[in-house]
């Protein structure tokens, strides 16, 4: 009896060594995985943070391209506006001299009728002498 359990006591004592070394090793894959997860984690978090920079770095860009296009929109226009002034500018020219070309033509022909009632009197005075 005592044999026996002593055999039974070494043999409990074995599984009991058996579940430590089992427990350990469980243990020590459950620490790897653990470390793994955080390695991972950290990965992500450095590629999201990369990711916010890019974006970032986007956002600016689309404002320097939108500030661009507005200025040159703005350009654009001020161009237009003064071609705008040059051209009405240029047709006030036209119509002062279309203008002054009227009122020379009106004057000649005043001036024409002014000599041709001149000259029928002249006929006139011709006639009754």
């Amino acid at each position: 009896i005592t044999a026996v359990r002593a055999n039974l006591l070494e043999s409990e004592e074995a599984q009991a060594t058996e579940r430590a070394v089992q427990a350990e090793a469980e243990a020590a894959k459950r620490a790897k995985q653990a470390a793994e997860a955080q390695a991972e984690l950290a990965a992500v978090r450095e590629e999201r943070e990369a990711a916010e920079a890019r974006a970032q770095q986007l956002q600016a860009e689309i404002t320097a391209v939108r500030a661009n296009l507005l200025e040159s929109e703005e350009a654009q226009a001020t161009e237009r506006a003064v071609q705008a002034e040059a051209e009405a500018a240029k047709r006030a020219k036209q119509a002062a001299e279309a203008q002054a070309e009227l009122a020379a033509v009106r004057e000649e022909r005043e001036a024409a009728e002014a000599r041709a009632q001149q000259l029928q009197a002249e006929i006139t005075a011709v006639r009754a002498n």
